[in-house]
């Protein structure tokens, strides 16, 4: 679906952390909708942030959340 376009794994490794759990919020709300993956432990800083990250996106159109993917990568390339 987001084929073609720089995923969140490639932002990672550049060191974009703040953009790449953005990225990975929109990813994974453009390519699984709304986030039902029970909440990780607080104390699980990575799993909790990727977690909380895609959770922000609930209720948006897996299409908007693509748009929004696409424009942020473009902003930050």
């Amino acid at each position: 679906m987001l084929t073609g376009v720089a995923s969140y794994h490639d932002f990672q490794t550049q060191g974009r952390e703040a953009n790449g759990l953005y990225l990975y919020g929109l990813y994974k709300q453009a390519t699984e909708g709304d986030n039902i993956e029970p909440q990780p432990w607080h104390i699980q800083v990575e799993a909790y942030s990727r977690w909380e990250a895609w959770y922000k996106n609930r209720g948006m159109l897996r299409r908007v959340a693509m748009e929004k993917y696409i424009e942020k990568v473009n902003e930050v390339t």
